[in-house]
């Protein structure tokens, strides 16, 4: 998603993000793709980006994963290059 979705510096950068998705709504998407898809999987948390939202995922209370959402299309974009969670530091 950071290269192929970032509406301010991706490859299809286009300056002004025109997002029809807005943060309620990705959490919307990803719960419904999460009920489908990663059963007993939440959503720990939410952050937005120029042109899509990515949210971290929890299972059991433990961060298990992350997810992007489009925030134009709504398309969902499961991360499973990652590995295991070690660390999550906030500049």
């Amino acid at each position: 998603p950071a290269m192929m979705w970032n509406t301010r510096f991706g490859m299809h950068a286009r300056g002004a993000d025109a997002a029809a998705v807005d943060a309620t709504k990705a959490r919307t998407i990803a719960t419904s793709w999460l009920a489908a898809n990663q059963a007993g999987t939440t959503i720990g948390s939410i952050d937005a980006y120029p042109g899509y939202f990515t949210l971290d995922l929890q299972r059991g209370g433990t961060v298990s994963g992350m997810m992007s959402v489009n925030s134009s299309t709504g398309a969902v974009w499961y991360h499973t290059w990652h590995g295991a969670f070690i660390a999550k530091e906030d500049s």
